[in-house]
């Protein structure tokens, strides 16, 4: 019922994040990486088996029918049950579990209405971070350590519906707001 905006500068660990750790996680069969293009194409066949849909460098206003696109998002976001059109396929209706990621270098990657009940916006990541060879190396040694933390980690699945109303999704909003009335 939720997804999450990270979003910042270049070189702020973006790319090793999914890179690194959720497709490895995962699983490379369990995830989708897709750009505006990708989202915006009528085939959606990719969310048979999509647990994390990644949505790369991302920035509504890159499309043509943003609204249309955001619609979109939101849809996948919060449905249980989705058309899904394969190439040469007739469209069929099946339950999915995908979770939305939007990672974008953009300051307002998606628009964000004052009432939204879909997005968690993690803070803008400002400053670069060096990530050497040692530390990628590091993460797939702890990588299976992190598994099991996570397996063991007590959820509160009530909580994991709830957006959390913070300073970054607040920032999103006013420049949501001043983007759409300009």
């Amino acid at each position: 019922g939720t997804g999450f905006v990270f979003h910042g500068r270049t070189g702020t660990g973006k790319g090793v994040l999914f890179d690194k750790v959720i497709k490895p996680l995962i699983g490379e069969n369990y995830v989708t990486e897709l750009t505006v293009d990708n989202l915006s194409d009528q085939f959606n066949q990719w969310l048979e088996t999509s647990i994390i849909v990644w949505l790369d460098e991302f920035n509504a206003d890159d499309s043509h029918s943003g609204d249309a696109l955001m619609n979109k998002i939101k849809n996948l976001v919060t449905e249980n049950t989705v058309t899904i059109r394969g190439m040469r396929r007739n469209p069929i209706q099946k339950r999915v579990y995908n979770n939305i990621i939007i990672a974008s270098n953009h300051t307002t990657p998606i628009p964000i209405d004052i009432n939204d009940r879909r997005f968690n916006i993690a803070p803008a990541q400002e400053n670069m971070i060096q990530i050497t060879q040692q530390d990628i190396a590091t993460i797939k040694t702890e990588l299976s350590h992190f598994a099991t933390f996570l397996r063991e980690y007590q959820v509160n699945e009530q909580a994991t519906n709830r957006v959390l109303n913070n300073d970054a999704k607040a920032q999103m909003v006013a420049a949501s707001m001043t983007s759409h009335n300009s």
